[in-house]
């Protein structure tokens, strides 16, 4: 009869510490969004991420003048800044501006940067892609997005490769990549899917 009391016991210590574990492992589940920029709440964690890749976002711009950046994109209509959160702390952000017009619209992407505690979940690529499918809704015949990336930055080069982004130039010691649609009719958040 020990044993079975015994066995009994384990059996309810194992369901125990199981649901224990399972509920841990509920709680560690991660969420991620990608939300509009709030100058009151997000300007000081986009700051200490432009801070921690300031090398490679822009080597001439001094880290107290990103404030002053954030305040003129966000009052901008053409400007936007998307922030990206993981279960709502701040991982990433972008920043780019919309040119459009009745022949074209181009899309320039100014920064994007990921927190190195966030980095290697894809973040930077949803940042990306996310302010691309902004060209979907615009009516023109056809769109494109540039951006500039260091010639050294080679996993940022690399990531933007694989995105569909072309080399369109050199300058200084940056590259020039374009992104254009395969089809003006195929939307482009299709092609990034």
């Amino acid at each position: 009869m020990n044993k079975k009391l015994i066995l009994i016991a384990i059996f309810g210590l194992y369901i125990h510490f199981n649901g224990l574990a399972m509920e841990s492992a509920t709680k560690e589940s991660v969420t991620t969004r990608v939300c509009d920029f709030n100058p009151e709440r997000d300007t000081q964690p986009v700051i200490d991420i432009f801070n921690e890749n300031r090398h490679s976002l822009s080597r001439s711009c001094y880290p107290t003048s990103q404030a002053v950046t954030l305040q003129v994109c966000h009052e901008n209509s053409n400007c936007n800044i998307k922030v990206l959160k993981e279960n709502e702390k701040l991982a990433g952000y972008i920043m780019y501006t919309t040119y459009p017009d009745e022949v074209h619209t181009q899309l320039r992407i100014d920064q994007v940067a990921v927190s190195a505690d966030f980095r290697n979940k894809g973040y930077g690529k949803l940042l990306i892609s996310n302010a691309i499918k902004e060209l979907d809704n615009m009516d023109t015949s056809s769109a494109y997005a540039e951006l500039c990336c260091y010639q050294d930055n080679t996993p940022a080069l690399n990531m933007y490769t694989k995105m569909g982004f072309e080399k369109d130039g050199n300058f200084n010691n940056q590259v020039r990549l374009i992104y254009t649609p395969p089809h003006p009719h195929i939307p482009i958040s299709k092609k990034l899917s």
